[in-house]
């Protein structure tokens, strides 16, 4: 290339830097502590840096951008601390990538997502050392979520109990002094536990203890696939626990979760008779159920006939589309049993597709007059079971009668029918609790419909003349239109 075409493309490269260089100008002008956190939330996203054959590293794209940003992100240890890990996946490499990662988050806590294959395949040399690698900062895990081979946790389990028989010289030795500071899972909040072991499933009696989260001093929040006894946790002291695939009794399990305060059912298929006592959860105030859609024979009966519970504020139960038409997983006696016994005061109360009739919700709306939040999804069509307008019509008010849930203050509805057909029940509902004398007014309400009409603005009128706020949301495009609250004078 000539001179003067040199001249020409240094001329064209300066218009381009002087084109584009005030667009990068205002992150050079961030002051360092808030740039660094802009660098965390995008390594911290998602499941943060990705371990195995093909790995996703933000942390180590974002160290290469410029020498500046280098400096910052080797100074933040957070920085390294969210690490996805793919046990059968792992190469040489990419342990020695973990190893930087763990070396660079230094004192950091450690937010772990750790997946294995079947270990005694070849690989399993390779995934039990790269699993030490991880426990070997076992003090500084804050939270995990594991889906490991069930003899993966049986060798982390030898090697971590080692430790209170000063047994950190051998293989089984946690590697590290047994101070208070550096004992594992110390700092662990949260546990996401599940296993799978396809050789030995069906011999329980062959299973070793699992006592690998025994000492957890920390640990709150526990999600479990499906409890089984063979490991040991520190039960009374969970504060939340989120139980999937739940298709034996949890009696055993509940009773020892003496503090806890949340309770979380999916898949919820457990037929089991209730004890002859049922448990007390003396501090529970959330309870969610989801009824699982694969069991023909399913009732919630036996559920409410095991719990005793006094601070119950907020129940949730679903029951997602099934095959069953003439099952009736729903248990009205049991339900009522349970809240009298209970004596509790239920403040929110949501029922998404239950097969429950008219008159059962009325009765259970009849039970609770502290409820101040209620959410309702209509069962599929084809059951004659409640619909919205059948709600509606318990949920207004008629001279002589009485007002149920009078301080109702938040109202979800999720229909079939188009917003025409009941946008006159909605109308009459609020209207006739305004003339209530002791009826709370209603703050929001929310409704679900295939088909927004014509017929909203008039709806929007008279609802928001109450004081009360309407969300219409048109399915499935979820076109939500707001409308805010006013009163006249």
């Amino acid at each position: 290339m000539s001179l003067r075409g040199l001249e020409t493309s240094h001329t064209a490269l300066q218009l381009h830097v002087t084109e584009f260089q005030p667009l990068s100008a205002p992150i050079h002008k961030l002051p360092v502590d808030v740039l660094g956190d802009i660098l965390s939330l995008v390594c911290n996203q998602g499941t943060g840096n990705a371990f195995g054959k093909k790995s996703h590293l933000p942390s180590l794209c974002l160290t290469a951008v410029c020498s500046f940003w280098r400096e910052v992100m080797l100074a933040r240890s957070d920085m390294w601390s969210s690490i996805d890990v793919h046990l059968d996946k792992m190469t040489k490499g990419s342990c020695r990538l973990l190893s930087l990662w763990l070396a660079r988050s230094r004192d950091a806590l450690l937010h772990l997502r750790v997946v294995s294959g079947y270990s005694f395949g070849t690989n399993s040399t390779t995934e039990w050392k790269t699993f030490s690698l991880l426990l070997n900062q076992a003090h500084r895990w804050a939270s995990a979520t594991l889906r490991l081979d069930f003899q993966l946790y049986v060798e982390a389990s030898a090697r971590i109990t080692a430790i209170p028989d000063g047994d950190t010289n051998s293989d089984l030795g946690y590697e590290s002094h047994p101070h208070e500071t550096t004992k594992p899972f110390t700092h662990l909040k949260a546990l996401d536990l599940s296993w799978f072991d396809r050789r030995i499933a069906a011999v329980r009696s062959s299973r070793p203890a699992i006592r690998l989260f025994q000492y957890a001093p920390a640990l709150r929040f526990l999600t479990i696939r499906q409890y089984d006894d063979f490991f040991s946790l520190p039960l009374p002291q969970i504060r939340h626990l989120n139980v999937k695939n739940s298709s034996h009794s949890l009696a055993t399990m509940l009773s020892q979760c003496s503090n806890l305060e949340c309770l979380s059912l999916l898949n919820f298929a457990a037929r089991e008779p209730a004890p002859e006592k049922p448990v007390r959860l003396t501090n529970l105030t959330h309870l969610e159920v989801q009824v699982s859609s694969y069991c023909e024979m399913l009732t919630t009966k036996h559920l409410f006939d095991n719990l005793e519970l006094p601070s119950l504020t907020s129940f949730s139960i679903t029951e997602p589309g099934h095959y069953y038409l003439d099952r009736a997983a729903w248990s009205q006696p049991a339900f009522e049993s349970l809240l009298s016994r209970s004596s509790c005061h239920l403040q929110k109360l949501i029922f998404m597709e239950v097969t429950i009739a008219p008159e059962e919700l009325e009765a259970t709306l009849r039970l609770t007059p502290a409820l101040t939040h209620l959410e309702f999804v209509e069962q599929r069509e084809g059951q004659a079971f409640t619909t919205a307008k059948d709600l509606l019509k318990a949920l207004s008010y008629y001279p002589n009668m009485e007002l149920l849930v009078p301080m109702l203050s938040y109202l979800s509805i999720e229909t079939g029918d188009s917003l025409t057909i009941i946008a006159e029940d909605v109308k009459k509902m609020v209207l006739s609790r305004s003339r209530f004398p002791d009826a709370r007014g209603l703050d929001r309400i929310c409704l679900a419909t295939p088909e927004i009409t014509s017929c909203v603005e008039n709806l929007s009128r008279v609802i928001c003349s109450q004081g009360t706020r309407i969300v219409v949301k048109e399915q499935p495009t979820s076109l939500t239109r707001l409308f805010p609250a006013y009163c006249l004078y």
